[in-house]
């Protein structure tokens, strides 16, 4: 910034005439000069023409001139300078720098060119000789405090914080520095974790300043960190009796609640929060995130998330991060289909977060929208040419709709893409074999369950078709632990039913799909297919049928489905 504002004073200097470097003619000039006065106008106007094409934007041309004008004048500081600004925006840093570094030695006192410089070596991420630089402005420029703070942050970011803490406290005790480096002082130590010194520190703060709701909530923060809950709580009611719509008071105080399991409270101190404009969508997406993630909370009453979901909507209507969050929820809530909405509603907003869209497959293909996950794959490939996932997709849903030819296309396409990538190898071969069993290829189908296991045993998809197969054929997958697979996997359940079902157990085998039914869990067309299957197995008929057309239902191109309906409905 200091190097921009340099090339604002210095163009406008020169062009009205204001030339400080040639003040030092007996430095800068040639010793025998008849008449100074026609060589300062010369030099003055081939600078003037340097900087002009630098204005007009013609960067190139105006270093030509200016690389002219050092040869020529290889004392004048300012010429370097401009140089130096012209190659940094044609990205010749190199010479840039070299350039910077001339003008420094040639004019010492100039202080935008020390600044220019500074600026540059940690623009090059050279942080060791840009705190020698800043150290020497700040032992040169002494008047000039920001140099101080400019340095002490660059030795925060090198990570040297002893150095760091010296400098901010010389700077403290510049006039009208004071509370400015206190500021940095307290960061500094609840950075290294040195939580008392950070509380002493606030209490400076609060000394300046005892009406100040920032540094009650810097106080309460130095207390939390160290345990000190009851001086903590005082500080945040001192932050709010000064400042009713002190947001990380009120936010804390939420945090504080969640803590001690005060669940109502806490939700009532987070409305307020979302509701104050003050504080940071960055914060408030934390908080909510933060309550998605708490298991005792989600346990307790979810469904108070959703006042809170719905202030973020309609304070930031086109925030894809709000929507995300939104489709998070409906997902732990087993709500597959508003969790689509949401997700669907998120990346009209923001087209470039793949994790949405692989949610968005993966919900289109449970809710039985083949179609629609054909066409979001579509979608996701041209963002995405390199991504296989979308491919495997709508592979899987061609299959779905008994388009054995298209999906096996889709299959091939991508084979090459997988060869050396052992978890969507296996994926692949996961679809594959769904893709054999369909054909009635029930052996070769298993051989690649095996291949797709052998390459990522963790691949879940792969070890229920196996267990479903393995049961469709007459073997007992007596392996299959449906304990591995979350709590919310209907389909894992499904197929543990599947496997033992037989006319000796149809009682027990009703019972469980019952279970099932009744769990509140979400039962897309697959689930509702196998347990068909186990129903139809156990010689229930009727109650096989019913769930099939409910299955049909939610997937109408469903191949499978409609295959077992005209079976049993001739």
């Amino acid at each position: 910034m200091g190097g921009m504002k340099a090339f604002g004073v210095g163009v406008f200097s020169v062009l009205f005439g204001w030339f400080p470097a040639l003040s030092q003619k007996h430095k800068s000039l040639p010793r025998k000069q008849e008449n100074h006065s026609e060589i300062q106008t010369q030099i003055q106007n081939e600078l003037v023409d340097a900087l002009t094409q630098s204005i007009l934007g013609y960067y190139s041309e105006s270093r030509i001139l200016l690389l002219r004008f050092t040869q020529q004048y290889p004392h004048i500081a300012e010429g370097h300078f401009r140089l130096a600004e012209v190659s940094r925006v044609l990205g010749l840093y190199t010479d840039a720098l070299e350039s910077a570094r001339r003008a420094v030695h040639y004019d010492p006192s100039n202080k935008f060119y020390h600044q220019f410089l500074a600026e540059l070596l940690l623009e090059l991420k050279m942080y060791k000789e840009a705190e020698a630089q800043y150290q020497e402005m700040v032992e040169r420029f002494p008047q000039h405090t920001e140099y101080l703070e400019d340095l002490a942050d660059l030795q925060i970011r090198m990570f040297k914080m002893t150095e760091a803490l010296k400098n901010l406290e010389k700077l403290e005790a510049q006039p009208g520095k004071t509370t400015a480096a206190l500021v940095r002082i307290y960061g500094l130590f609840m950075k290294e974790g040195r939580y008392k010194e950070a509380y002493r520190t606030a209490y400076k703060l609060l000394q300046i300043n005892p009406q100040s709701a920032r540094y009650h909530g810097m106080a309460s923060d130095a207390c939390r960190a160290l345990g000190d809950q009851p001086c903590a709580l005082e500080h945040l009611r001192q932050a709010l009796r000064l400042d009713s719509l002190h947001p990380q008071a009120q936010l804390a105080l939420a945090y504080y609640a969640l803590e001690s399991k005060d669940f109502p409270l806490a939700i009532r101190w987070l409305g307020k929060a979302f509701r104050n404009p003050t504080l940071s969508l960055d914060e408030k997406m934390m908080a909510l995130l933060g309550l998605l993630e708490n298991q005792t909370f989600m346990l307790w009453k979810p469904d108070t998330l959703l006042p809170l979901l719905q202030i973020l909507k309609e304070e930031y209507p086109e925030e894809a991060r709000v929507y995300s969050a939104e489709g998070d929820y409906f997902m732990q809530r087993e709500n597959y289909p508003a969790a689509l909405q949401a997700y669907q509603k998120a990346v009209t907003y923001d087209k470039s977060r793949f994790p949405l869209w692989r949610q968005i497959l993966f919900l289109c293909m449970e809710t039985g929208k083949f179609p629609q996950a054909i066409a979001y794959a579509d979608t996701v490939y041209t963002l995405n040419p390199v991504a296989v996932e979308p491919l495997l997709t709508k592979a899987m849903a061609y299959l779905r709709m008994g388009d054995f030819s298209l999906s096996e296309q889709v299959l091939t396409t991508c084979e090459w893409a997988v060869e050396d990538n052992p978890p969507l190898r296996s994926r692949w071969l996961t679809v594959k074999a769904e893709w054999m069993f369909l054909q009635n290829r029930l052996p070769e189908a298993l051989d690649l369950l095996d291949q797709a296991l052998l390459l990522d045993e963790q691949n879940r998809g792969a070890r229920v078709w196996k267990a479903r197969l393995l049961c469709a054929s007459g073997k007992d997958y007596q392996n299959f632990n449906t304990a591995e697979w979350p709590a919310s996997s209907p389909l894992a359940q499904a197929v543990k039913t599947y496997c033992f079902a037989g006319p000796q157990n149809a009682t027990q085998i009703l019972n469980e799909i019952e279970k099932l039914n009744h769990s509140g869990l979400y039962l897309g067309p697959l689930t509702l297919e196998v347990m068909g299957d186990a129903l139809l197995k156990s010689g229930l008929k009727a109650e096989a049928v019913r769930l099939y057309e409910r299955g049909l239902q939610l997937a109408p191109l469903s191949y499978s489905l409609q295959h077992k309906l005209r079976e049993q409905k001739p």
